[in-house]
């Protein structure tokens, strides 16, 4: 009767358990941005409880690259630090964060970590860092104080109006980040799980619980 309850046990959990609740973590679908390569992420509860994640952005770049630039913004949740990749400057602020990597290491085809960044959440519903590609050139607004063309090379001010003279760039639109807080998964669990146990005592009352 053991056995039979807890291949049932079994059966109901895989049935209702969402794609990628099992493990506590996250992996995104790679994200192809067009003026730098394809970006992913991930990232892992290290404590749970706490609400306390660790995310990994990487890039593989679609060319050599001079320069990248990218947006991050916390959204439901705190950036307690972030630990850059190699080559990598950023600056930050209350809301949001620059990353710019000069990249000795950024070539055609490599994956590089841009950075792992450790966050908590503040919310119990899309709790997660958005990331949003900027475009280099031509932008009234210097990215790390510094101006650049449209392959990244660092110019000055003047020389960046000479080179954009009537030009404007706006960065990629990327989907934003998957809501990564709800708990909805885990009440659907639950739920089911009450449902099993109710089948089987009800079969045990009405003696149709057979042995295998």
């Amino acid at each position: 009767m053991k056995k039979f309850f807890s291949i049932i046990l079994f059966l109901a959990v895989m049935v209702i358990l969402p794609k990628g609740v099992m493990a506590a973590g996250f992996k995104g679908e790679p994200q192809e941005i067009p003026m730098y390569g394809t970006v992913e992420y991930e990232y892992t509860y290290t404590d749970e409880d706490e609400g306390i994640k660790e995310w990994k952005f990487y890039l593989t770049p679609n060319k050599d690259l001079v320069s990248v630039a990218f947006r991050f913004t916390p959204q439901n949740v705190e950036i307690q630090s972030i630990e850059k990749g190699e080559g990598v400057q950023y600056t930050d602020s209350k809301d949001e964060m620059f990353l710019v990597q000069y990249p000795s290491k950024a070539k055609k085809g490599e994956k590089i970590l841009l950075a792992t960044i450790i966050t908590k959440d503040d919310g119990s519903d899309g709790c997660t860092v958005l990331y949003d590609p900027q475009a280099l050139n031509c932008s009234s607004d210097p990215i790390d104080n510094n101006y650049f063309d449209d392959q990244g090379n660092i110019l000055t001010k003047e020389q960046q109006d000479a080179a954009c003279s009537g030009t404007t760039n706006t960065p990629s639109d990327i989907p934003n980040t998957p809501d990564t807080g709800s708990v909805i998964p885990y009440i659907a669990i639950g739920g089911g799980l009450v449902a099993v146990v109710g089948v089987y005592l009800y079969s045990r009352r009405h003696n149709k619980v057979y042995k295998i």
